[in-house]
């Protein structure tokens, strides 16, 4: 059995299989050797995402206003789309093709808009990142973005990329791009929305007209570990740390998984 088990893992391999009821070791090979954890971590990071958070969770995205509407739809302040840490928000284009359904329609935010009596606004439309910090990466890429993870942000859009495509390459700011792509629905709807796209923070006392949830939590922990989604991962770790440990950053959200993890000993 061993030596079927061990085939093709190459001489770093090693194995273990115990079995469970009797705990009584049925083979292994170099168990005892230290590995570095890879993408295993991954679940580590999902298990805990999914027992502190709950199965059926879905991250909220939404949209804030300051200000007043008058009586014709002019609203005399600025719109503000704040993220939640939602790693799926993009445009249906995108997670149609590229992550076979499993997404957040921006778009959607687009009706609600309107249907808070919104014809043009006098201000901007902000982009609101701030749950997590603006590190894009890891520590492997000094926390840049990597060639193999998209730039990680609070408001992230489309997996990272700046197009409807993987072969578009990545944006060099997610939080505005989503912001800019908002903004594009709302003109095609008849809203009217000054081109300058900036990043805020959104106003303590501004009032929420919109909002869009997440696939529950279970199905993007599904993608996370089937596929081995390196940038949903990463987006958990810190909505993790935002959540649980008052600061949207890895060092954070590592810091609940290793808390989660060691209360399973």
């Amino acid at each position: 059995m061993r030596a079927w088990l061990h085939q093709g893992g190459g001489a770093a391999s090693g194995l273990l299989v115990v079995d469970a009821e009797t705990e009584q070791v049925l083979c292994a090979s170099a168990p005892g050797r230290t590995r570095p954890l890879a993408s295993n971590m991954k679940l580590f990071t999902t298990a805990a995402a999914l027992s502190k958070l709950g199965p059926e969770h879905r991250i909220s995205t939404k949209v804030f206003r300051d200000g007043k509407v008058d009586a014709s739809g002019v609203l005399h302040g600025s719109l503000y789309l704040r993220g939640g840490g939602d790693p799926t928000l993009g445009t249906p284009a995108f997670y149609n093709s590229y992550l076979a359904g499993l997404g957040t329609n921006v778009f959607a935010l687009t009706p609600q808009i309107k249907a808070a009596g919104i014809t043009s606004i006098t201000g901007r439309l902000y982009a609101d990142d701030t749950i997590f910090d603006r590190r894009r990466g890891v520590a492997d890429s000094g926390y840049a973005t990597s060639s193999y993870i998209g730039p990680l942000s609070g408001l992230a859009f489309n997996s990272g990329f700046s197009g409807s495509s993987s072969a578009s390459g990545f944006s060099s700011d997610p939080a505005k791009l989503a912001a800019s792509k908002l903004a594009g629905s709302l003109r095609r709807a008849g809203v009217e929305v000054p081109p300058e796209i900036a990043l805020r923070p959104t106003p303590p006392k501004a009032e929420r007209i919109g909002l869009v949830r997440s696939p529950s939590l279970d199905r993007i922990v599904n993608l996370t570990d089937v596929y081995s989604d390196n940038f949903f991962a990463e987006t958990l770790i810190k909505l993790l740390g935002a959540e649980f440990a008052g600061a949207g950053t890895t060092a954070a959200g590592a810091g609940v998984v290793e808390g989660f993890a060691a209360g399973l000993g």
